[in-house]
């Protein structure tokens, strides 16, 4: 849907003016920056708070909404996305990752849901969409899992992987 686009669009905007990600780790060292090695693959904000705020008036005014000033721990970083109940809410989450990760090279997302339930329906989403999504972008390589304290095996992959990786976790876990 149109409005599912647009929502997509939005999120992605936030954004707009951030380099696109190698995922490397890089570090500077004496205002030199130097690449760590291939040890894992991060997100790296690089954005200004002056950036990200303009960025964030410019998605409020585009879609009608009054200006927000809301910082958490003195950061601008916490946004959300509110839609009515059965509008598509984890369909716009889902193109909005490969978005992101096509947009700007991130790699690495995290999915809290509220219970089990909502966890293992976003992880049938997850398989029931991938055909769909490969379509729209290329088949890029994507990793889903669902976060289990007892087996820290796919946490380390989703340090490490430069593929899409998303951790689903239940807010009780």
């Amino acid at each position: 849907q149109q409005y599912q686009i647009d929502a997509v669009n939005s999120i992605c905007d936030l954004f707009r003016g951030q380099e696109f990600m190698s995922g490397e780790f890089i570090a500077e060292l004496a205002g030199e920056r130097r690449l760590i090695g291939e040890i894992g693959h991060s997100n790296g904000m690089r954005l200004s708070l002056q950036q990200l705020e303009t960025n964030l008036h410019a998605v409020q005014e585009e879609n009608s909404l009054a200006p927000t000033d809301v910082f958490t721990d003195g950061r601008l970083r916490d946004f959300t996305v509110e839609m009515e109940t059965g509008t598509g809410k984890t369909y716009v989450y889902v193109r909005t990752i490969f978005e992101l990760n096509q947009r700007y090279g991130l790699t690495k997302f995290i999915i809290v849901v509220p219970s089990v339930a909502i966890r293992e329906g976003v992880l049938k989403s997850f398989h029931s969409m991938k055909s769909h999504f490969g379509t729209l972008y290329d088949n890029a390589p994507l990793d889903v899992f669902i976060y289990d304290s007892s087996n820290m095996t796919p946490v380390g992959n989703f340090a490490t992987a430069s593929s899409i990786q998303v951790m689903i976790i239940n807010i009780g876990a």
